[in-house]
């Protein structure tokens, strides 16, 4: 074989497939980091609780007292209460429960969340 007239791009297309995948991974890496945070679900037992805008904090506390859920903070910012609910409900359906009620924005689990970290 006379390598003599092997193109000089040869080695080039060689490396194609180790570039090809280095240019996904740079792509779609944030997707990948993402999909972990998105799976770590919520915190069992607890619910945020979002109110319509003009509601008053003694209606709110009245409607919390209802469902048998306590307060664990107040989130001023967005008029809304990180909630416990009561032993032997599901998260699901507490959230149904307080999504029916016309004070409520909206109501949903309390998600877990994690950090990641700069690239």
């Amino acid at each position: 074989m006379n390598y003599s007239k092997v193109s000089p791009y040869s080695a080039m297309f060689r490396r194609l497939p180790f570039l090809f995948f280095m240019v996904l991974f740079v792509l779609y890496q944030d997707t990948c980091f993402c999909q972990v945070a998105e799976q770590s679900g919520y915190v069992e037992g607890e619910a945020l609780i979002i109110f319509k805008k003009d509601i008053s904090r003694t209606d709110a506390e009245s409607l919390h007292e209802s469902m048998g859920s306590k307060i664990l903070r107040h989130i001023k910012s967005i008029n809304g209460d990180l909630v416990k609910i009561k032993e032997g409900m599901t998260v699901e359906e507490v959230i149904r429960a307080y999504q029916t009620e016309a004070i409520v924005e909206y109501a949903e689990p309390n998600w877990k969340r994690r950090i990641q970290t700069e690239k």
